[in-house]
């Protein structure tokens, strides 16, 4: 579990094919305090494993079903990743609780500064809710307005610096995951 709190901003060092996807390399310095081989960690959102850990960097591995499914797929060398470690005991929960389990991918239609419109697939739009809770590229945020199946937030100039959110654009992909219980509430009864 995480809390979309980002902890760090990563930098994609190198990605590399292996059988049944990529193996991403993503440079950091907070996040590999305590860092070993099988830990989680939210990448834009995305829980992986951690495969490899060195002084400056770790790797994981992403599936190609994870890669077709979120925004990894289209990451380039030098992007910015947001990266949290996942919650002990202990933890606060200073944002929402997020299971690292993108549920799909939107695309940002409008920007004016610090307040984004974002564009989902119809079919998510029951588990949008206005001043409800979600995640974007694993950055815990409250749903503004919603129009059909677009809607809209807002930042604070700290998460638009201390996140990758203050570097999309118009038409950029990004990671969504809708908040816990709206999912268990809209889901089908059996």
């Amino acid at each position: 579990m995480f809390t979309g709190i980002v902890e760090e901003l990563g930098i994609l060092k190198g990605i590399s094919p292996f059988a049944r996807g990529s193996q991403l390399r993503i440079g950091a310095k907070r996040v590999l305090e305590g860092l070993k081989v099988g830990d989680s960690m939210a990448i834009d959102g995305a829980c992986l494993t951690v495969t490899e850990v060195d002084g400056s960097s770790f790797s994981v591995q992403a599936v190609k079903d994870t890669l077709q499914e979120t925004s990894l797929g289209g990451l380039r060398i030098g992007e910015k990743l947001n990266l949290e470690r996942p919650l002990s005991l202990s933890s606060r929960l200073g944002g929402w609780l997020l299971s690292g389990h993108i549920d799909t991918v939107g695309r940002i239609r409008e920007r004016r500064d610090s307040s984004f419109t974002m564009e989902v697939a119809a079919r998510f739009t029951p588990l949008l809710v206005e001043k409800g809770s979600m995640a974007i590229n694993g950055v815990s945020l409250t749903v503004g307005r919603i129009e059909g199946n677009r809607f809209s937030f807002s930042l604070i100039p700290y998460t638009l610096k201390a996140t990758n959110l203050g570097e999309k654009r118009v038409g950029d992909r990004v990671n969504v995951e809708f908040d816990l219980l709206a999912k268990y509430l809209t889901r089908p009864k059996i």
